[in-house]
């Protein structure tokens, strides 16, 4: 069971009952605390962000913290979560945000360390485009941190929150303070001093942002890039966010941005390929040495065993990398993607090369990843019959332990190095080879066509109804009520199960009316919530929640004859006319 709920949330559902429910406490900064909410007139998830309650007291802060909310909710890009209306109630003050599924780019770094850099950059990017739609409109974020850019699970898409303390246009000089608002550790200097600020702070947090994600792991582009950020005087920076983006997108190669799911399926698909290469080119020295030796009584039995390490690899490894491959065609297909999505990425021109860990590091293996699949068979066939007669003159000439290990060492390193080489030319995931075609035809084929057996469309779940989520709710705080107060309102969890359905009806209903009748109800259900949820803080007595019990009774018995009304009617409008004879 989840924790209690603290004074300051019953209080806050108290304030905005009818029109929210307040679920649970998210997370807590230095600007207040954050709520997952449900909106009971729209039906969907929110986030309630609520100021806190000491500098609502002061009214100066008060009314900058609603102005600046009031004009960052009129932010529209899909890369800012966007606020959906700032509120007063009572002593509270706050403003409704849209609820992002996933995690902020704090929490990813704190779980999985610093980021890849092409991944980084996409990040810094989308985040760079939102802010620049902020800055023309005339706001400065001042907070630009990785607790503040949220990332949408499934897509991977950033979004920037909490602008709920952007300066909005010039400050009057009445307002200035010698306090700082924000972050001190992303800050720019001229924020920091408390002075005049424009865009170019947000750019310099955002170059420090760059730095905690990214680490040391730094390319000469990106370490320019985050330098001119970062530099101490805003006119030694970029000018404003527009100029930022085009640098990133030189930074990235002008790739365009794929999908995450699709960036996704063609990694599976890079691993496929490196790992079939490398596999190839072992088991074919190990099967070519084997041959070569049959003629020598401790070769005789190394063909079998090839065959058995062959066969280990393709039912093995092989499959098990074929059927990962096969899941993430179909979460491809789920979500609408056809092969024709991925062979648009792998058509790409600089798809084939891979900024990342795959790149090769000495001059020989650069070399060898440059040179022509054509140059690579006719080394590859010139070094077959140099190996051929040194594997022969290595079983006639006679030599000692090591050194005949050393040899044979050799002889199966050089030739698996290139043979790996050729076939990862051949077969990488590219379609502008003759054979890179031929062999994306051969794996379109087998993993989509698999991955269509039996392969219904997935359905994606509509969010959780109001009433199940109010039901649920009061189910469980009051399961968890101690057992006296269970058989004081035995009747309780019944009078939930009705209002729900009743709920469903309702929501069902075609008839204008129902709406409100629908209203009428979820209210009900949240008054009952509320109470048992004063009962496990201690902020409420049983008495509450028997007259609130009494009154939802009694609109279940109003809704219940309602409903029946309408059906009965319904029932006599649908019956056929009965025709009655004239004498």
């Amino acid at each position: 069971m989840a924790d209690p709920p603290s004074s300051s949330q019953l209080a806050l559902q108290a304030a905005v009952a009818g029109r929210y429910a307040v679920e649970r406490e998210l997370g807590r900064g230095g600007m207040g605390v954050v709520y997952l909410a449900r909106d009971l007139a729209l039906d969907r998830p929110v986030a309630i962000k609520l100021l806190p309650p000491a500098m609502a007291a002061v009214p100066a802060l008060r009314e900058r913290f609603l102005r600046e909310a009031r004009t960052s909710a009129r932010l529209s890009h899909p890369n800012i979560v966007p606020i959906h209306s700032v509120e007063e109630h009572g002593e509270f003050v706050l403003f409704v945000m849209g609820f992002v599924e996933g995690e902020t780019l704090g929490q990813r770094l704190a779980r999985a360390g610093p980021l890849p850099e092409s991944e980084a950059v996409r990040i810094l990017q989308e985040v760079a485009w939102a802010l620049a739609y902020a800055h023309q409109h005339g706001v400065v974020h001042r907070d630009v941190k990785p607790d503040n850019i949220l990332l949408e699970r499934g897509s991977g898409r950033a979004l920037v929150s909490d602008f709920g303390i952007a300066q909005v246009g010039e400050l009057p000089e009445t307002e200035r303070r010698p306090e700082v608002v924000g972050t001190a550790r992303f800050m720019s200097p001229e924020q920091l001093a408390g002075g005049r600020i424009d865009g170019r702070s947000d750019l310099y947090s955002l170059g420090v942002t760059a730095v905690h994600a990214l680490g040391t792991r730094l390319s000469p582009r990106m370490q320019a890039v985050i330098e001119r950020c970062v530099a101490p005087l805003p006119d030694d920076r970029f000018p404003n966010a527009e100029s930022l983006v085009e640098r990133l997108d030189a930074a990235r190669g002008r790739q365009a941005l794929v999908p995450v799911p699709i960036a996704r399926f063609v990694e599976q698909y890079k691993a496929l390929t490196v790992e079939v290469s490398s596999y190839a080119a072992i088991v074919i020295v190990l099967m070519a040495q084997s041959i070569t030796a049959t003629a020598w009584p401790w070769g005789r039995g190394a063909l079998l065993l090839i065959m058995m390490y062959s066969a280990f690899v393709a039912s093995g490894l092989g499959l098990f990398r074929f059927v990962q491959l096969v899941r993430e065609a179909r979460r491809l297909m789920d979500l609408g993607y056809s092969p024709a999505d991925v062979r648009a990425v792998l058509d790409r021109p600089d798809e084939g090369a891979d900024e990342g860990a795959e790149a090769p590091r000495s001059p020989l293996m650069r070399r060898l990843a440059r040179a022509p699949a054509w140059q690579l068979l006719g080394v590859g066939g010139a070094a077959s019959a140099a190996w051929v007669a040194a594997m022969l003159a290595w079983a006639n000439i006679s030599r000692g332990t090591i050194v005949g290990a050393l040899l044979f060492a050799l002889l199966s390193l050089v030739p698996v190095v290139l043979l790996r080489s050729v076939f990862a030319k051949l077969l990488r995931p590219s379609r502008r080879s003759w054979w890179g075609r031929f062999w994306w035809k051969v794996m379109e084929w087998k993993v989509f066509k698999i991955a269509r057996l039996g392969h219904r469309a997935a359905q994606i779940p509509a969010s959780e109804r109001t009433e199940v989520a109010l039901g649920a709710g009061a189910q469980e705080l009051f399961g968890a009520m101690p057992k006296e107060v269970r058989a004081r309102f035995a009747e309780l969890p019944a009078v939930v199960d009705r209002l729900e359905a009743q709920a469903a009806r309702l929501r069902a209903s075609p008839n204008p009316a129902a709406a409100e009748r629908l209203s009428t109800t979820l209210a009900a259900m949240e008054r009952l919530r509320l109470d048992l949820l004063g009962l496990t803080a201690g902020t409420s007595g049983q008495d509450d929640l028997t007259a609130d019990l009494l009154a939802a009774e009694e609109v279940a018995v109003r809704v219940e004859a309602l409903l029946d009304a309408r059906a009965e009617l319904g029932r006599l409008l649908d019956a056929p006319a009965v025709s009655t004879p004239v004498p």
